[in-house]
């Protein structure tokens, strides 16, 4: 018996696996991203993932560990909305500045954050591709570009904060008592 997929299936169960940690290949880093190859761009944190497609690429892309911090793939609207609309200001977002750690020295004169050796065994990004527009989501090609994008962090409260709350809390306390005896 033969079963006919479509290739929308087959993505989806490629995404699945990818997605779910079943790629035998190791990332070329482990633990999270450094900060200096995370872009903060259109209200989101995004980071360059891969020089491949993320389903059927040209290298096996592992989101598992990276998914415990937060990361995901881009929706295709979030894909159109951030980056489709204007490749190169998303593209430029990635140039890092002088004295930053790059993983990457595109041919545009200028150093990149590129965040690839966390999700596959490749550590570097394709600059041109990304500037050409060649960037993947669903129905892109194995060789088009990958980022990676989750929500950004919400201001942590400072750790110092309860202590402050609580010796005002007490300097109040202390006043009101000086009060009703005097």
């Amino acid at each position: 018996m033969r079963f006919l997929f479509t290739s929308s299936a087959l993505a989806s169960v490629a995404l699945l696996l990818g997605l779910s940690g079943a790629t035998e290949a190791a990332t070329a880093r482990t633990g999270e991203i450094d900060a200096s190859q995370i872009v903060t761009y259109g209200g989101y944190e995004w980071v360059w993932a891969s020089p491949c497609g993320a389903v059927d690429g040209c290298s096996a892309f592992d989101m598992s560990e990276q998914a415990t911090y937060g990361w995901r793939l881009p929706s295709n609207e979030e894909v159109w909305a951030n980056i489709v609309s204007d490749v190169t200001a998303f593209i430029d977002a990635f140039k890092t500045p002088a004295g930053l750690e790059s993983r990457y020295t595109g041919t545009y004169g200028a150093s990149y954050a590129c965040a690839a050796g966390w999700f596959n065994p490749y550590d570097w990004c394709d600059v041109n591709d990304g500037y050409n527009g060649y960037v993947w989501n669903i129905s892109g090609d194995s060789w088009y570009e990958t980022f990676a994008i989750r929500d950004l962090s919400p201001v942590p409260v400072p750790a110092g904060l309860p202590l402050l709350v609580g010796a005002l809390g007490g300097l109040g306390l202390m006043r009101r008592r000086s009060a009703s005896r005097g």
